[in-house]
C-alpha cells in the first residue's frame, strides 16, 4: 500500500501556483460595506482609475505593486500627490478606499468534483493492497520482505515526484513535455525491473522472482500515477479489476499458493497498467514541434527541488505506514498477518473519505473568497470549515476502527492490546496525512515534509530504546505517541496556513 499520492495530485499545484508572501490584516477602521465614499480630488480620481486594484487588494503592498506595474513612479508620487514614494501613495489609497471583495465574480472552482470521483480515488488507493497481500503470501520472511519494503518506499517517493512534475508541466501549458516525462519514467521503471531481477539472482537469500516483484511495485505505481494525473481513473480501475478478482479467489481457496500462478496474476496486472498508461501518452500530431526545448530546460531548479521534497515526503510516508509490518518481521508486534491487515484496514478504507473532505474544504474556501468582504471574515469562515473537516475525518476513521475491530472479533480473530494500539496508530496517521495534504495543497511542502521525516526518524530511534527492544505493548504505545505528536504538531501549522488569504489566491 502507498500513502495517498497527495490524495489528489492536482491538489498540489493549486497551492504551488499561488505561493505568495503572507499578507498582514487590514487596519481597523477601513470601511468594508462596499458603498462609494471617494472624494473628487486627485487621490480619489487615482483610485477610480485603478478601481479593481484598490477595492479588491488584500493589503497596501498589493496596491503598491499594482501602481508600479501601471507606471506610477516615486517621482510622480512626490510631484502629483505630495507623498514620498509609491508605497506611501498606496498607504493613502488603502486607507480611503473601502474593500469590496464580495462584489468580485465567483472564481472558477478547481476543487469541485462529483462524490463518485472521490470514492473511485479511494478504491484506487486501497484495492492494490489486496495484490500486495497476495504477493507477500508467496515470499518467505527475511531479506525478501526487506527488499519489498524498500521498493515500496522507492515507489512512493518516485510517485510523488512524478505527480508533482507532471502537474507542473501540464499547468504550464506543456502537456507534450509532461508526456515525454511520463514515458521516460515508465521506461526507467522497466529497466529497474531487469536490474532487480539480476540482483535477486546474485544476492543471497533472494531470487529473480523477488527482484521482479520489488521492481514491479515501482513500475505499477509509476503507471498508476500517470493514469491518475491524466484523469484516466476509470481506465486504471478496469485494469485492476481482473487482478483483484483473481487475487480474491486465490486467497480464499488455496492454502499453498503457486508462485508461478501468483506471478502471472501480478504480471498481467502490471502489463495492463503500463499499456493503459502508454495508450494515454501517444503524442498528438504535431505536438512535438522541431526545435522545442528539451525536457531538462522545461523544469527549473525550483521545480526540481520541490520534486525532491515530495520524494522525501513519499518515502517518509511509506516508512511510517510500514511500522506494523516491520514489528511483525522483528517479532516485536502483532502476531499474524491477519492482525496487521485489521490494523491497517481502517486507514485504507478512509482514503476516499479523506479525498472527498479535502476537496470539499478547498471548494468552500474558493466560495468564501468571493463571499467575504475582509481577510478577518475569510479567516474566521475557513478556519471553522477546517475544524469541521478534521473533526469529521476523526469521527469517520474512529468509526471504521470500531467496525473493523468488531468484525474481526466476530470472525474469530483474537483482539489483543497491541492490535488495538496498532489500529489507533494507523488512525492517527490518517489524521496526520490529512493535515499534510492540506499543507501541500497550500504550497507549504517544507512544513509537511520536515515534520513527517522528523516523526519517522524519532520512530526509528525509539526501536533502539528499552521500550522498543521490549516490543509488544510498550513499542506499540511508543508508535502511537509519535504519531499523535505528529498530528498535534501539524494541526496548528495547517490551521494557521489555511486561514491565510494569500494561500488561497
Amino acid at each position: 500500500m502507498s500513502a495517498p499520492t497527495a490524495l489528489d495530485g492536482g491538489a498540489l499545484l493549486e497551492g504551488l501556483a499561488w505561493r505568495m508572501p503572507e499578507r498582514s490584516a487590514p487596519e481597523p477602521g477601513v470601511p468594508r460595506d462596499g458603498r462609494e465614499r471617494r472624494r473628487a480630488d486627485l487621490l480619489a480620481r487615482l483610485t477610480r482609475d485603478h478601481d479593481a486594484l484598490c477595492t479588491q487588494a488584500a493589503d497596501r503592498y498589493e496596491i503598491a505593486a499594482g501602481l508600479e506595474a501601471a507606471g506610477v513612479t516615486d517621482r510622480q508620487a512626490r510631484m502629483t500627490f505630495g507623498v514620498a514614494s509609491v508605497f506611501e501613495l498606496a498607504e493613502a489609497v488603502y486607507r480611503i478606499v473601502p474593500r469590496r471583495l464580495a462584489l468580485v465574480d465567483a472564481p472558477d472552482d478547481p476543487w469541485r468534483r462529483p462524490i463518485g470521483h472521490h470514492l473511485l480515488r479511494g478504491l484506487l488507493y486501497a484495492l492494490p493492497s489486496l495484490l500486495y497481500v497476495l504477493a507477500l503470501r508467496t515470499v518467505h520472511p527475511g531479506t525478501a520482505v526487506v527488499l519489498l519494503l524498500a521498493a515500496s518506499g522507492l515507489a512512493a517517493a518516485l510517485g510523488q515526484a512524478l505527480s508533482l512534475l507532471g502537474y507542473v508541466l501540464i499547468g504550464a501549458g506543456q502537456p507534450e513535455a509532461a508526456g515525454t516525462l511520463f514515458r521516460r519514467a515508465l521506461v526507467a521503471g522497466g529497466l529497474l525491473i531487469g536490474v532487480l531481477a539480476m540482483a535477486g539472482t546474485a544476492l543471497p537469500g533472494l531470487s529473480p522472482g523477488v527482484g521482479l516483484l520489488a521492481a514491479g511495485q515501482v513500475e505499477y505505481l509509476l503507471a498508476a500515477t500517470v493514469l491518475m494525473v491524466v484523469q484516466a481513473d476509470l481506465l486504471l480501475m478496469a485494469v485492476l479489476v481482473p487482478g483483484l478478482v483473481a487475487s480474491a479467489v486465490l486467497l480464499s481457496v488455496r492454502d499453498q499458493l503457486s508462485p508461478p500462478l501468483v506471478g502471472a496474476v501480478l504480471g498481467l496486472t502490471l502489463l495492463g497498467a503500463v499499456a493503459a498508461a502508454g495508450s494515454r501518452l501517444r503524442p498528438a500530431k504535431g505536438s512535438l514541434a522541431p526545435g522545442a526545448p528539451p525536457l531538462r530546460r522545461r523544469l527549473g531548479r525550483v521545480e526540481l527541488r520541490l520534486a525532491g521534497a515530495y520524494a522525501g515526503y513519499g518515502a517518509a510516508n511509506a516508512g511510517l505506514l510500514s511500522f506494523v509490518v516491520i514489528d511483525l518481521l522483528t517479532h516485536r508486534g502483532s502476531g499474524s498477518g491477519a492482525q496487521v491487515a485489521v490494523a491497517m484496514a481502517p486507514l485504507v478504507a478512509s482514503l476516499g473519505i479523506a479525498d472527498w473532505l479535502i476537496h470539499r474544504l478547498r471548494s468552500r474556501a474558493c466560495r468564501a473568497l468571493a463571499e467575504t468582504a475582509s481577510p478577518d471574515e475569510f479567516r474566521r469562515e475557513v478556519r471553522a470549515g477546517f475544524d469541521r473537516t478534521v473533526v469529521g475525518y476523526v469521527a469517520s476513521v474512529g468509526a471504521l476502527v470500531a467496525a473493523v475491530q468488531g468484525a474481526a472479533a466476530a470472525g474469530g480473530l483474537r483482539i489483543t492490546p497491541v492490535g488495538i494500539l496498532d489500529s489507533g496508530g494507523y488512525a492517527v496517521l490518517g489524521v496526520a496525512f490529512l493535515l499534510d495534504t492540506v499543507l501541500l495543497s497550500l504550497g507549504r511542502p517544507r512544513a509537511a515534509v520536515g515534520l513527517t521525516v522528523t516523526a519517522l526518524a524519532v520512530d526509528v530511534f525509539l526501536r533502539w530504546t528499552p521500550a522498543g527492544a521490549a516490543g509488544g505493548t510498550p513499542l506499540a504505545t511508543a508508535h502511537l505517541a509519535v504519531f499523535g505528536t505528529l498530528a498535534l504538531t501539524l494541526l496548528p501549522v495547517a490551521r494557521s496556513a489555511y486561514g491565510s488569504v494569500s494561500r488561497h489566491r
